[in-house]
């Protein structure tokens, strides 16, 4: 099956917990008397500078944040950020939820993902019999790379990664679907995002591809795709969306997400 794909973001869906699973709210909602960011009156948050201002504010808020990942570069991104955060991870069968659209793979494992991580927190704190008094949000993110209409999560072997890399050449470019997906841990409140990037590159070496397989972190990478990394930026010749959100969080969706859950 081939999907047509472009570098763009898809609309932010708002969710509440119930008894029922989620309830969608609309993106008007009252802000609950929180004011530490500013809206204009067209209803947005503050401009994308403010990315930086989500961290500042979250410190002055005692605001925790959890990142519901391994992923050494969603850490990187937070820290870019400036936001201090703690992690959990999900520890999901992956496997287990399949959708032939990309965009629906990764929001459907990003918000299970979620569920896994509430329900952990919650039986945590039935052990403990003490609740998180501090306000929390959890931020959970999946990606995929697709290339030739087929979706490529990461490579099962050395000799897969090696094709895939090899596949990555002038003509063909690739594009990631990535979601992200932030929740607060005590209303179920969250809003998530869907974004495609599509990097376009000339054919890599067999010298870095070697490098890279043998480093090793590029089995932990979907499709096999490290554009961050030094070997394989000389081989991207261009990309349609921005490098955090191919390397798995963009950060100002990620920062719009927060202001958002933020403020509900």
């Amino acid at each position: 099956m081939r999907f047509s794909l472009s570098s763009r973001r898809f609309s932010v869906a708002f969710f509440l917990s119930t008894k029922c699973g989620f309830r969608s709210l609309s993106s008007s909602s009252s802000s609950s008397g929180r004011k530490a960011f500013t809206r204009s009156s067209s209803g947005e948050t503050a401009s994308s500078s403010s990315v930086m201002e989500v961290g500042e504010t979250f410190r002055k808020e005692n605001i925790r944040v959890i990142l519901g990942s391994k992923s050494a570069t969603r850490k990187h991104i937070l820290e870019e950020m400036k936001i201090e955060y703690t992690t959990i991870s999900a520890d999901i069968d992956e496997n287990a939820i399949r959708f032939e659209d990309p965009s629906r793979l990764v929001e459907a494992l990003a918000r299970a993902k979620a569920e896994a991580i509430l329900e952990r927190i919650r039986k945590a704190e039935e052990e403990e019999g003490a609740k998180e008094k501090r306000r929390t949000l959890l931020i959970t993110c999946d990606q995929v790379v697709v290339f030739d209409g087929k979706i490529r999560e990461k490579p099962e072997t050395e000799e897969e990664a090696r094709m895939f890399m090899r596949s990555y050449k002038e003509n063909n470019p690739c594009s990631t679907v990535g979601s992200i997906r932030v929740t607060d841990v005590a209303t179920g409140a969250s809003a998530s995002s869907v974004d495609v990037c599509t990097i376009h590159f000339k054919e890599i070496s067999e010298e870095a591809m070697d490098f890279l397989i043998n480093e090793g972190e590029v089995m932990w990478c979907a499709g096999g795709l490290m554009v961050e990394h030094e070997k394989v930026r000389p081989f991207v010749t261009k990309i349609d969306g921005s490098e955090d959100g191919v390397m798995g969080m963009d950060k100002e969706v990620c920062a719009r997400l927060l202001r958002e859950v933020f403020l509900f």
